[in-house]
């Protein structure tokens, strides 16, 4: 019994503190699910659609999700996931289809949206994207009724302080992106101002390591913390690019490092 307990408390040290890896770069190859240890949205099968259109419209409603900062994935996580069973239903005397969506937590609240689709094909386009939409929308507003707008402020940016330029563009495609994802970065100033009671922390590390004469690995941490401090969890991104390309492609290397920082912190943030 007593090995157990140490088993269980070594398990809980570890899991304590939510630490992510991964590069910034997109893989030459994308895999069909959105992999992340936290889903919120679990979107199953389609009743009544073949295998390649149930996957071409779960992956764009993964997608429609994951513009609103919603976790979305193909697989089931945990017993917090929310899971969306969906029946495609014909009416062929009425030259009808109509869609039916059911999204279940554990608590086994169901939350149910239907749509009557047009005579277009299910496998058109404009509908997929239609579907995908209005269910988005519908997941956001009514299932996790969610506070679109999230408060950070950033309290230290440490290794681009030698060269002003690099930082400053930083900061400007951070600032920029994350207000495209419903994150606002804010100051102390307005921090007071506004009287905000909700927001985090944000410190970000970066590191140059030349590897030869040609090539220098760039190592970004970022570290996210509640409004008191407190450590929530770290997101630790690499990559290797060419020395020659530094600095021409900075704004192109930036946004790729910030989009790839923005599900993981979403994650966090929405715990």
């Amino acid at each position: 019994m007593i090995k157990y307990l140490i088993y269980i408390y070594f398990l809980f040290i570890i899991t304590g503190c939510l630490i992510i890896d991964k590069p910034f770069k997109n893989s030459k190859t994308s895999a069909p699910t959105y992999d992340s240890i936290n889903s919120v949205i679990y979107i199953k099968n389609i009743i009544g659609l073949n295998n390649q259109t149930n996957l071409f419209l779960k992956d764009k409603i993964q997608s429609e999700l994951i513009k609103k900062n919603i976790l979305a994935s193909h697989k089931y996580f945990n017993k917090k996931s929310y899971i969306i069973t969906s029946t495609l239903i014909n009416y062929p005397q009425d030259n009808l289809k109509k869609i039916i969506f059911n999204i279940s937590n554990s608590e086994k609240k169901i939350n149910k949206l239907e749509m009557k689709l047009s005579k277009k094909s299910i496998n058109d386009n404009d509908i997929q994207n239609l579907i995908s939409i209005q269910l988005a929308d519908f997941i956001e507003t009514v299932v996790l009724k969610l506070n679109k707008k999230k408060y950070l402020k950033i309290i230290e940016l440490k290794g681009l302080k030698n060269n002003k330029k690099l930082e400053n563009i930083f900061l400007n495609k951070l600032k920029e992106i994350y207000s495209q994802n419903s994150i606002q970065v804010i100051d102390q100033k307005t921090i007071v101002n506004k009287n905000f009671a909700n927001y985090f922390f944000i410190k970000i590390f970066f590191d140059f390591n030349n590897i030869d004469n040609n090539k220098i690995k760039i190592s970004i941490n970022w570290e996210i913390l509640d409004k008191n401090e407190n450590f929530i969890g770290s997101i630790k991104q690499e990559n290797i690019i060419k020395k020659s390309i530094l600095n021409y492609a900075w704004e192109e290397i930036s946004n790729k490092i910030i989009e790839m920082s923005i599900t993981e912190l979403n994650m966090m943030i929405n715990l």
